[in-house]
């Protein structure tokens, strides 16, 4: 199966100005009905929305839920599996004053979805400054009606 790949832009500041009951992404004769896909995929960019938000108000409970448990993450500092106590480090280790993302995509498969984006940030972590911009990709499953993220990885770009 092919996977499908959006640009999000202009349909999140829809969906943000509209909600999704504002959606006019609809077929004729499906009045009253919002492309279940489109929503799927407008919830998963909020969610990474979100857990840029945690990160930046510094939100150990939230950022770890966003997160879930036993995610694969790869970025600068190496590969892991996350934990509720190595995400709340992260979180307490780094000071992030701004966050703007862009470029996002989605990329749906049956199951499984990849949400790509890149990220401009603002940020200390450890007493040195991050890397901005990144290039950050988060791999979701779908589990009964949730989707959980599965892998995570940040990769800075390059200043040539």
């Amino acid at each position: 199966m092919r996977p499908r790949l959006i640009n999000l832009g202009i349909g999140l500041a829809l969906f943000a100005i509209g909600g999704a009951s504002g959606l006019s992404a609809q077929q004729p004769g499906q009045q009253g009905k919002v492309e279940p896909n489109f929503v799927v995929d407008s919830l998963l960019v909020q969610r990474e929305r979100a857990q840029w938000d945690a990160l930046k108000t510094r939100d150990t409970t939230a950022f770890a839920h966003l997160m879930g448990g036993d995610v694969v993450d790869i970025d600068v500092s190496g590969v892991k599996r996350t934990s509720p106590a190595t995400t709340a480090r992260y979180v307490l280790g780094c000071q992030t004053t701004s966050v703007a993302l862009s470029e996002v995509r989605v990329a749906r498969y049956a199951t499984s979805a990849v949400v790509a984006y890149k990220a401009t940030i603002e940020a200390t972590c450890w007493g040195q400054k991050a890397p901005s911009p990144l290039y950050v990709m988060t791999v979701y499953e779908q589990r009964g009606s949730d989707w959980l993220p599965i892998a995570h990885s940040e990769t800075p770009a390059a200043h040539w």
